[in-house]
Order: C-alpha cells, then sequence, then structure tokens
C-alpha cells in the first residue's frame, strides 16, 4: 500500500488543511484528515492513537499546530514513536507555540531578534520593563496566533489597559518588546520549507491598525529578499529545529531581525504572489523524508 499522509486540522488555522488536501489530491497521494480535537491516545502498555474513525496509521504528518490542545502533543509524540515522519516535531512546534522559548532558542543560536523581556502577569513589572525600553511598545502573551493577545501601548494609561485584557484570559507570563522596526505596522512574512526560502511579501497593517496580520485586514505584496534576510529565515528555522516554519522579519534601522517563528503558518493568502505552489512544495518535502530515513 503507498504511504499516507495525514493532514492535521485545527480550528485556528483552518485554510491550511484545505490547501494540503488539495495539493495531495493533485499530486495523487493518499492522504487522511486528522481531526487534532478528537483524537485519544493509549499511553500504557501499548501506545497509539485514535480518533472517532478508528486507529490513526499515518507515515507522514504535516506541520501542526498545538494551542490548548495537550492530548494532540500526546498524539503527535507516540506517532513519532511509531516511525511516522514529519517536517516539524513535536518538540519543535511547541517551541514556536511558546514565544518566550523561541526567543531562548534563537539566543542560543546567536540569531538576531527583537529585544524581549519576560515577567510576571503583574502591571508594575510589565510597566517597569516598559519604562526601560521606552514607549511605545508591544506586550504579548506567549502562546497566540494571527495577532490574538498582543497590544501596543504608548503610554502608562494604554499599557494598563492592555496589561488587563491580557490578564482576563488567565494566568501566565507577559513578553514586553519595543517596536523593532523602522516602520510601525511593517513586516516582512518568510516561508522556509526544507531549508530554503520559498516565499516572501512585505505586510502592511489596515487602516487604524498597527499590526500586520492579514487576518486583521493587512495588505501584503512580493519583496525581494536581502542575502541577510534569507539567511536570517533559514537560520531561525533551523534555531527551533523546523523543517517548515514562517519566519516574521522586522527591517530595523540595525538590519533585520527576527519578531516572530510560526510552526504552521497559513500560507494560503500568499500564493498569488508566489510562483510555487507552496502547499505542493510541502507535501513534497514532507515525503522527501521518506527518502532520507
Amino acid at each position: 500500500m503507498t504511504a499516507c499522509v495525514g493532514v492535521t486540522r485545527n480550528a485556528l488555522a483552518p485554510n491550511v488543511p484545505r490547501a494540503l488536501a488539495d495539493a495531495c489530491r493533485r499530486l495523487g497521494v493518499r492522504h487522511r484528515l486528522v481531526e487534532l480535537n478528537v483524537l485519544t491516545t493509549t499511553l500504557h502498555p501499548e501506545p497509539g492513537v485514535h480518533d472517532m474513525d478508528g486507529p490513526v496509521a499515518v507515515d507522514f504528518l504535516s506541520p501542526t499546530l498545538f494551542y490548548w490542545q495537550a492530548q494532540a502533543v500526546l498524539a503527535v509524540k507516540v506517532l513519532e514513536m511509531q516511525g511516522c515522519r514529519m517536517l516539524n516535531s513535536a518538540d519543535a512546534s511547541l517551541m514556536a507555540d511558546d514565544k518566550a522559548a523561541t526567543a531562548l532558542a534563537l539566543r542560543k543560536a546567536s540569531v538576531a531578534q527583537v529585544a524581549t523581556t519576560a515577567v510576571t502577569a503583574d502591571f508594575e513589572q510589565v510597566k517597569f520593563a516598559a519604562t526601560a525600553y521606552g514607549y511605545p511598545v508591544v506586550i504579548k502573551r506567549t502562546s497566540g496566533a494571527q495577532g490574538r493577545w498582543v497590544r501596543l501601548a504608548r503610554d502608562d494609561g494604554e499599557l494598563a489597559r492592555a496589561t488587563a485584557e491580557l490578564l482576563e484570559e488567565g494566568p501566565g507570563a507577559i513578553l514586553v518588546q519595543p517596536v523593532g522596526g523602522k516602520r510601525l505596522g511593517e513586516s516582512v512574512r518568510v516561508i522556509v520549507t526544507a531549508g530554503a526560502v520559498r516565499a516572501a511579501t512585505l505586510r502592511h497593517a489596515a487602516g487604524g491598525e498597527w499590526r500586520s496580520n492579514i487576518g486583521a485586514g493587512g495588505s501584503q505584496a512580493p519583496t525581494e529578499l536581502t542575502e541577510a534576510e534569507r539567511d536570517l529565515a533559514v537560520a531561525a528555522a533551523n534555531a527551533i529545529g523546523l523543517g517548515h516554519a514562517g519566519i516574521d522579519l522586522l527591517r530595523s534601522a540595525a538590519g533585520p531581525v527576527v519578531l516572530e517563528v510560526n510552526s504552521c503558518p497559513d500560507f494560503t493568502s500568499m500564493t498569488p504572489y508566489v510562483d510555487d505552489d507552496l502547499a505542493a512544495v510541502v507535501i513534497e518535502q514532507t515525503l522527501g523524508l521518506g527518502a532520507k530515513s
């Protein structure tokens, strides 16, 4: 029987699995949709993964988001134990999902990044870190996607409101960062797959918005990367251990710096601006792992 690719589905990123499943059909690759929210895992005596349709037995697994789905983390780790191959290991994806862990890994690998301070969820500590950087600052939770749980503060009043809003979501560390780019509301999204840059766009925030996320109404256009930007994006993916990643860069006065690393980037909005079939690239490079084993 031919190899089967498991295409994971997550409510936070519905477009990517649809694109990957379509790519599998175009390429004639056998695939199975894996619903992360219904996975159950037997841990002992015989590890195994099941969903509503029975055992999940796949040879390859697509890139995955784990936000608030601890049972999916266990399932993917068991699939790894069983020999399932994937561009992004469970541990690498978890690191990318945790912005503080990402910052530490980038620092260890000497990858240029936006300055970051982690503090407890206490306004006085958040204020102390913000004052050290100088306004405006960005504060965010250590986990989040598509611009969620990220706030801009231009003074103490905005910082207090932003901190309170983030704390409403529950306890946890808060990250404080200066505005690192030359222009607020501008960033570069780079897709790196199997160690190579596959696509890049320059993103701008919509009117009245400071985040450049496409989901928040931002726009994008193709952009030419400098050699330093290409090298930085690849180095960031390697530092986290990701075979597929979306790297957000800022063009600062001192040169490019990494803002965030995403383990399951929504590349579908970029397809009009690139020549490559990005979904097909992900599937082909995932299948290529079989040739390397």
